[in-house]
This record gives C-alpha cells, sequence and structure tokens, in this order.
C-alpha cells in the first residue's frame, strides 16, 4: 500500500512539473506613503522601474494594474479636483522630466503655479516643454470631501479600460457629488509605456488631500522565452494537473487489476 501511494505521489509530482504550475506571485505591489498629503501648490511623479523587483519583460506582459488610495479625503467640503496621468521616460532611462536617472518607488515633487484650478500640471508641462516624456491624463476626481474612503483605480491593460471603484461613497456634505472622468484612451498608453518596466504616475492635486498609504500593484503573465502569448492562469493548470493525475491514477489502479 505504501509502494503504490509513494509511486502515485511521484506520478503527481511529475505532472506538476511538466505543466508548470507555480505557486509564485504573479503580481508586484509597491507602496508609498510619500503621497499621504497632496497639497495644492504642488505636482507629484511616483518613478517605477520594476525591473529592480524581479519583473522581466522578456517573459512577463503586464496585464492588469490597480491603484488605491487608503482613506483618501479633502481638508474640507469646498470644491476640489485630483488628477491623475501616467508618464513615460523620455529615453527609457531617466525620468519623465529628464532631470535624473529614474529611480524605483521614488516620489518627485514640483511646484505647480498654476493659479488657474483644474488644470494638470503636467499635461500643460508637456505641451510647453520639448524635453520633457509623453504625458497621458488618465483620470480626474472632483470634489471629494472630509470622509476617508478607500478608491482603488484600475487599468485593465487586455482591454485598454479603466475602472473606479469607492469614489461613489464619497459624498460630499455641502451637496456636491464626488464624480471621475475616464480616458480609455490614456489607458492604452499606459499598458505601452509601461510594458519595458519604467514609467511614472502624475498627481496634481487642486485642494490638499489626505491619504494613510497609496499602494500600485502591477498583474502579470508569463510568456516563455521561444513562445508568443501568455500561458494559462496557474488555477487553469492545477486543474489540468490534478486531471492527468486522476488518469494516471486510474490506469495504475486497472493495469494493477488486470495483472
Amino acid at each position: 500500500m505504501m509502494k503504490k501511494l509513494l509511486t502515485l505521489l511521484l506520478y503527481g509530482a511529475l505532472v506538476f512539473v511538466l505543466t508548470g504550475v507555480c505557486f509564485g506571485a504573479d503580481y508586484y505591489t509597491v507602496t508609498t506613503n510619500s503621497l499621504n498629503s497632496l497639497d495644492h501648490s504642488s505636482a507629484y511623479s511616483w518613478e517605477f522601474n520594476l525591473g529592480s523587483v524581479g519583473y522581466n519583460q522578456a517573459t512577463e506582459d503586464i496585464s492588469k494594474i490597480e491603484l488605491t488610495f487608503k482613506n483618501i479625503r479633502n481638508y474640507n467640503n469646498y470644491a476640489n479636483k485630483l488628477f491623475l496621468s501616467v508618464l513615460d521616460s523620455p529615453d527609457g532611462v531617466r525620468d519623465w522630466d529628464n532631470s535624473a536617472v529614474l529611480q524605483h518607488n521614488t516620489v518627485d515633487g514640483y511646484y505647480d503655479n498654476n493659479n488657474n484650478y483644474w488644470i494638470n500640471y503636467f499635461v500643460t508641462t508637456a505641451q510647453s516643454k520639448s524635453n520633457v516624456g509623453n504625458v497621458s491624463q488618465l483620470l480626474s476626481i472632483s470634489n471629494l470631501d472630509i470622509t476617508p474612503n478607500d478608491i482603488t483605480v484600475t487599468f485593465d491593460i487586455l482591454t485598454n479600460s479603466v475602472s473606479v471603484a469607492g469614489v461613489d461613497d464619497a459624498i460630499e456634505q455641502n451637496v456636491r457629488r464626488t464624480s471621475y472622468s475616464l480616458s480609455n484612451t490614456a489607458a492604452a498608453n499606459l499598458s505601452a509605456w509601461a510594458q519595458d518596466g519604467i514609467f511614472e504616475l502624475g498627481f496634481d492635486p487642486d485642494c490638499h488631500f489626505y491619504a494613510s498609504g497609496v499602494s500600485l500593484k502591477i498583474y502579470t503573465t508569463t510568456t516563455p522565452p521561444g513562445q508568443t502569448g501568455a500561458v494559462p492562469e496557474p488555477e487553469t493548470l492545477v486543474l489540468f494537473g490534478f486531471g492527468l493525475l486522476g488518469l494516471s491514477a486510474f490506469g495504475r489502479k486497472r493495469f494493477s487489476s488486470m495483472g
């Protein structure tokens, strides 16, 4: 009996190896507290170099990106707006404004001297300067109130679409309803600019916002060298492995009964 059990386990191990099942992480998570206070007189860029945390462009494709603001709120109930943009490196090495080598999980601050509210600092800067990287506005959120909310923005790279969760709960106490505006075109730019693992997100607050943490989760699919397209999801491989395992056990039992 023990011999049969050990043989069955060996069959199972072989099946899992051959099917490539791996229970390792299929996403990268980056968090920062440097965006916990977003002042209206500043704009901020959050830099990412995923290669420094193990991302391999040759074998991985980014499939989805989730940006989460934890307990974000405005300091009062006046009208306000928060712009979110994707920023591209000018050369794949330097940061968006071409001032230094891009550093993973670093936040840079810029003085925003626009006296007129509702203007995206990064968009206007890219329009006026020729030596900076490309900019595409992903999202604007209007009229957050003083009540903390968890807001998650999801960028589906496969469909070039954007969705927002949590904003519907952020209702203004002074009758202003929180709203947001999305750009699927910008999501397509995010897909193109982020695939090498080097990109930035730009935050331009036109009021003063507070949060207790901002995180970015980058989901990836794996493409083995020499293949095109992503491999099946781990759950699919597990089911396939168990199916082969069952067949091998059934075949061995039938073979033993015939002998």
